[in-house]
């Protein structure tokens, strides 16, 4: 592998890291700040095994209630729908 693909490489490994550091940030008030330099430390020292143990604390639980709250209401919809069919026949 020539000098081309090894920056390459590098660049694209930097990035992913910095979007591991950018994403500790944006956690906002769900870390301290001892939690977010141990994060940050952790992401830069081990880069591959920091990444890959902070990858279940990144998800934002915020979203799955919407997830959840969008299945149900197609849910309640389908049935509603059923009901009216029902009541057709």
């Amino acid at each position: 592998m020539d000098a081309k693909i090894w920056a390459v490489v590098i660049f694209v490994w930097l990035v992913v890291v910095m979007c591991g550091v950018g994403s500790v940030f944006s956690q906002g008030t769900r870390f301290d700040r001892r939690q977010r330099l141990f994060w940050i430390l952790l992401m830069i020292g081990l880069p591959v095994l920091g990444l890959l143990v902070y990858l279940p604390f990144s998800i934002k639980r915020e979203g799955f209630t919407l997830m959840r709250q969008t299945r149900t209401e197609k849910k309640d919809a389908r049935i509603e729908d059923t009901k009216k069919r029902m009541l057709k026949e």
